[in-house]
């Protein structure tokens, strides 16, 4: 007896889209909306069950450090950081959803209007409780023995450095205040709630990605346009904050259901012109990968290697698991083939290949070697089924790290220092504490290679390990 879990994520699904299908309005028989309720006609004891937990999360936030951590980080100078966004967040949450109705049928659904604002400010002044709670006992008791983040660098956070007096004041009346705007989220018009979230959001996008925008404005020569959005010491300028928040407006009201009526358009398309359209598609955003890192900072083109890496390990996940059915992961081995062999080849230090080959000749390279060492792997197993398929595929993803520190690209890894790079039964490092794994899967690799149909006795005189 009891649910199972596929059961329970099913339920709680099902729960989930009656849920918005009520929201919307999708039920059938919903009656005409009833007049706004009064303002003090509250739900008392929600508000104070929503403002209980929302105080217990705004501590829980504070002693984990991430506001003092974030506070470096500015979003507007001199007015926001993110440490306090991060304080900030749950009373507009609360504030909001306190005054939340469904549609349900047969019960009426009143209009929002002051009521909701009333009770946002309550369940905010309860949550900013938290927080003022928080700095009288940090000012009073001595914990940091069991919480390490109880210190005073956190009270003066809360108090802006001013005192626990002020502190308590000030976090009751930003609950109040910023609780209340959550409730009037809820009595704006959808249109005008929309364009305020897209304002919010590109601030805090251009806040967070400050360091590559100013990495791609750099390599595009315009880094003085952005020296005029950013502070000195990191966050947007009040004058940059304004004009972004504006020019997002704009393109909020002026670009309304144009996306969903091109993606709709796109869908539409059948047969000869639907492929057209992929086709662009694809080539556009070729070729916006291809020019993009010609005027990029080193920044933005480590971030997109790294983009790409995870991309090509999910395509190759898509097509093991996804299509053919098999719950592997030894295509990884195939990664460090490629990576090994375009090191190899285009590497300055590369021993044996002087000059060193450019990247797109040895692109090519490197695919067909690839693709021959799948065909070598994969001829001989072609015939397994179900997990003995997966067993052998997996033997090459665990016998890639050890082949690749000690075996074929031994001397590539030799010129950039890494441990085992020795062509000797065992290494000089074998003492070393850092690269003993490495070194004992090298050498042991090294030695079953070697020692392949000869009789035991001889196998273990030749592989026995060192005795220092």
């Amino acid at each position: 007896g009891g649910l199972s879990l596929p059961c329970l994520i099913c339920g709680i699904s099902t729960a989930g889209i009656d849920r918005r299908r009520a929201e919307t309005g999708l039920a059938a028989n919903v009656g005409n909306d009833a007049p706004p309720r009064p303002p003090f006609a509250q739900d008392w004891r929600r508000i104070a069950r929503m403002g209980a937990v929302g105080a217990v999360g705004q501590i829980f936030i504070s002693l984990s450090n991430m506001p003092v951590k974030l506070d470096g980080r500015a979003i507007i100078e001199g007015i926001l950081s993110l440490g306090y966004l991060s304080l900030v967040v749950l009373p507009l949450a609360a504030g909001s959803r306190v005054g939340h109705q469904l549609r349900r049928e047969g019960v009426p659904f009143h209009r929002p209007g002051a009521h909701e604002v009333v009770g946002g400010a309550a369940c905010g002044v309860l949550v900013g409780g938290g927080l003022s709670l928080l700095a009288i006992l940090i000012a009073n008791f001595d914990l940091r023995e069991p919480l390490v983040n109880w210190s005073p660098i956190l009270a003066d956070l809360l108090a802006f450095n001013r005192g626990t007096a002020f502190a308590v004041l000030i976090w009751l009346a930003l609950g109040a205040a910023v609780g209340a705007a959550g409730g009037l989220l809820r009595v704006v018009p959808p249109a005008a709630r929309r364009v305020l979230w897209t304002m919010v959001l590109t601030l805090f996008g251009a806040a967070v990605l400050e360091s590559l925008t100013t990495d791609l404005a750099e390599g595009m020569g315009i880094e003085g346009a952005v020296d005029w959005f950013y502070a000195p010491r990191g966050g947007l300028t009040i004058s940059g904050a304004i004009v972004l928040a504006l020019g997002s407006a704009v393109l909020a009201v002026a670009g309304r259901g144009r996306i969903r009526q091109a993606r709709a358009r796109i869908d539409s398309l059948e047969g000869p012109a639907r492929n057209r359209a992929n086709l662009g598609l694809i080539l556009a955003t070729g070729a916006v990968l291809v020019i993009l890192p010609m005027f990029a900072g080193k920044l933005t083109n480590e971030l997109l290697a790294n983009v790409g890496l995870f991309v090509l390990l999910a395509l190759g996940l898509n097509i093991v698991v996804g299509l053919a059915g098999i719950l592997d992961l030894g295509y990884v081995a195939f990664f460090a083939v490629g990576s090994y062999s375009a090191a190899v080849l285009t590497a300055a230090t590369s021993p044996k290949i002087h000059p060193e080959l450019p990247w797109f000749v040895a692109l090519f390279g490197v695919v067909v070697l690839t693709g021959l060492v799948g065909l070598f792997i994969g001829a001989p197993v072609i015939r397994m089924r179900g997990d003995y398929l997966s067993s052998t595929w997996c033997s090459p993803s665990a016998r890639s790290p050890s082949t690749s520190r000690g075996g074929w690209s031994g001397r590539a890894s030799a010129a950039r220092g890494w441990p085992c790079a020795r062509t000797r039964p065992w290494p000089r490092q074998w003492a070393s504490t850092r690269s003993t794994s490495s070194c004992w899967r090298s050498w042991w690799g090294r030695c079953s290679a070697r020692s392949a149909g000869r009789s035991s006795r001889r196998r273990w005189a030749q592989c026995s390990p060192p005795a220092s």
